[in-house]
């Protein structure tokens, strides 16, 4: 569902990249790569304050997800 994900943020499918990162996490919810995915999703929507919450929990799992930090 992760890589899913990014190949539809990668075609500008929003909508279906947030479905399959929520699937993903809802799988592996200790896995940061969701949440990663949802956030990268959610910014693109310009849903700016959940796309925070959600790069938030990415790095509470990986501190060291650099492109979740930038």
């Amino acid at each position: 569902a992760s890589n899913r994900a990014h190949a539809y943020i990668s075609m500008g499918m929003f909508k279906e990249a947030l479905i399959d990162a929520d699937k993903a996490i809802e799988l592996k919810p200790d896995w940061p790569r969701g949440y990663y995915r949802r956030a990268t999703a959610l910014s693109e929507m310009y849903r700016l304050h959940e796309a925070s919450l959600a790069y938030l929990q990415c790095l509470t799992l990986d501190p060291t997800a650099d492109t979740a930090r930038n």
